[in-house]
This record gives C-alpha cells, sequence and structure tokens, in this order.
C-alpha cells in the first residue's frame, strides 16, 4: 500500500508539473507599452557658404536613391510638393527652407531607407540662374530611429548632406 501511495504521489508532481525533470513554465511577459512620439522620415542638405534670402526664388532639385523632385520653394510656397500624394513618397513629402540655418529639409512620412542611400541635390536661385550648390551621386548613411523603442512605431530613417 505505501508503494502504491509513493507511485501515486509522484504521478500527481510529475503531472503538475512538480519534480526536477519537468520544464519550468515561462513568466507571462507585461504588455509592451509604446509612448506616442512621433517623427519623420527625411533629408537635410545644410548649405554651408550659401546664404539663403527668404524673399527670393529657389529652384530645388533632390534625388535618393531612383525617386526624385523638382521642386520651386520662395515666398507663397507652403512646404507641400505634390498635394494629395502618397506622403510617404518624395512626390507627397515636404520641402523647407530654413533660411536661418541656410538648409533645405525634405520631409517624407514613414518612407523607409536603406542604410546608405544615392542622393542628388542642387539648389538654383531663379532670378540669377545661378547654382548655388549642387552634388552628384553623393552616398549618405540614413540613420533608421524608433523614437518609441524597439517594437513600437513608428520607424523613420533620417539623413544629412553637408555642401
Amino acid at each position: 500500500m505505501r508503494r502504491l501511495s509513493i507511485a501515486f504521489l509522484v504521478a500527481v508532481m510529475a503531472a503538475c508539473g512538480g519534480g526536477a525533470a519537468s520544464e519550468s513554465t515561462p513568466a507571462t511577459t507585461a504588455p509592451m507599452i509604446c509612448t506616442e512620439i512621433g517623427c519623420n522620415s527625411g533629408l537635410r542638405v545644410e548649405l554651408s557658404g550659401v546664404d539663403l534670402v527668404a524673399d527670393s526664388t529657389y529652384l530645388v532639385d533632390v534625388c535618393i536613391g531612383d525617386e526624385c523632385v523638382e521642386v520651386e520653394v520662395g515666398p507663397g510656397h507652403d512646404g507641400q510638393i505634390t498635394p494629395g500624394a502618397d506622403p510617404d513618397t518624395l512626390e507627397g513629402g515636404s520641402l523647407l527652407v530654413d533660411y536661418e540655418g541656410d538648409a533645405i529639409d525634405l520631409m517624407v512620412g514613414f518612407a523607409e531607407f536603406d542604410p546608405i542611400e544615392t542622393v542628388s541635390f542642387s539648389i538654383t536661385d531663379v532670378a540669377t540662374g545661378e547654382v548655388l550648390a549642387s552634388a552628384d551621386g553623393r552616398e549618405v548613411p540614413f540613420e533608421r530611429n524608433q523614437p518609441n523603442g524597439p517594437g513600437c512605431p513608428p520607424v523613420c530613417f533620417f539623413g544629412r548632406l553637408s555642401l
């Protein structure tokens, strides 16, 4: 009878997960909590030696990889490249002039870029026709940014080109 009781006890322990031979049960993980910080993918072109003037009009050409846009910016330009286009493409993005920092900012929603992209850029003064700065086929690193942490959206990519 005693052997039967011990055998029964061992069987119950094994069935309930007790004993040395059982695998441990994984702990439940807490649900992931994501903050709601936003970001945009884009490119900043810093123009050293160029003095951008607020009342001038400029023609800006930008290519990232195989995708290109040409935008005339100046007084009255609201930043939109092509109203109604997909905001995750260059066409649907925004191109803004930073007159104080002498830079051009291209913002393209949540577009994904490779870690290194080939970038071409030029800016021309429309009044004089003078090309103020240009770069053809520069390899630009794009940093992956996930402001809300791993596993939380959004994921954005941002590059900088200094001319």
